[in-house]
């Protein structure tokens, strides 16, 4: 618990958070994620392009404000208040309301079957994307279905077709990714810069490329944490192999797609990269690269 008696008022610090007292601050244009006034795109489906005549109008939108928190605190024995422990963002809902404008009855009908086709696989999760006005922000989350469209059947006007709706999808991890990656290649003993322009945790997808033995080699984020991941003593990557790493999946596969996660230290940390810039370095005598060996990672900016 932090202790009240230890509790100052920070200095005030101008930032993304305020304002001017003379004039209007444009904003940046890169905070994520946007809303209403996105393009979206889901499983080859565009809605809410208001540019075309007959469209799939968002009109409100529940979810993106932020992700569910699963909190864990117990009560404070013979005493009042409770003991906080270590919270963890859950998955997150999203909830689109809309409404199908279309001014031919045949038109409304072929609308409401391509909205419900792309909506129609429950078991797995598909990329949402937040179309915005610059592809440097362009960004996705990962989401399916989890209750069932609604959509009633009122006819209103005599001359157009409009249908109103709610569509309601789950996220199981509730960051919001730039579309565009990151991508770094490289050959130890050189380490490089880890930037996540976000304000979540992202997690790399790592590849080892033979030949490479004495695989090890450290994270340090930004708060100064090192973090080890290596493979078992003798474990060595041939030439034209390679090893795959995929740090949020927790899983480590060859060329073949074979499972290789008993090659993995069991004392190796599956780390993110916070917000920030983390670094990755190799121990002295680490990670001894010949022929075409070397490793790359590729990770996204994450947003919450």
């Amino acid at each position: 618990m932090a202790s009240p008696h230890s509790t100052s008022l920070s200095p005030y610090v101008p930032g993304l958070g305020t304002g001017d007292a003379d004039f209007a601050i444009p904003g940046t244009g890169l905070s994520i994620p946007w809303g209403v006034d996105a393009v979206f795109q889901y499983n080859n489906l565009t809605f809410n392009d208001t540019s075309t005549i007959d469209k799939i109008r968002i009109t409100s939108i529940d979810g993106i404000d932020d992700a569910d928190v699963r909190d864990v605190r117990e009560d404070r024995p013979a005493t009042d208040g409770e003991i906080p422990y270590d919270n963890h963002y859950s998955g997150r809902t999203l909830v689109f309301n809309g409404r199908i404008e279309a001014f031919m009855r045949d038109k409304l009908r072929d609308m409401q079957f391509a909205l419900r086709t792309a909506f129609m696989d429950i078991n797995e999760e598909l990329p949402l994307f937040f179309l915005t006005n610059s592809a440097a922000t362009y960004h996705f989350i990962m989401c399916k279905k989890n209750t069932k469209l609604q959509m009633g059947e009122e006819q209103k006007s005599s001359g157009t077709y409009f249908r109103e709706f709610q569509l309601t999808l789950r996220a199981s991890y509730p960051a919001f990714y730039i579309y565009n990656q990151h991508f770094q290649s490289w050959t130890p003993p050189a380490g490089i810069s880890l930037t996540n322009l976000g304000n979540y945790t992202t997690y790399p997808l790592i590849n080892l490329f033979g030949t490479m033995d004495t695989v090890e080699f450290h994270i340090e984020h930004p708060d100064g944490e090192i973090h080890p991941f290596k493979l078992n003593t003798g474990v060595t990557i041939g030439s034209g192999d390679f090893y795959r790493l995929d740090f949020y999946e927790r899983t480590a596969t060859d060329q073949d797609g074979v499972d290789v996660f008993s090659d993995i230290d069991p004392t190796s940390d599956w780390v993110g990269i916070p917000s920030g810039t983390s670094f990755l370095s190799i121990p002295v005598g680490k990670t001894n690269v010949s022929g075409p060996g070397g490793m790359d990672i590729t990770y996204r900016d994450a947003y919450i």
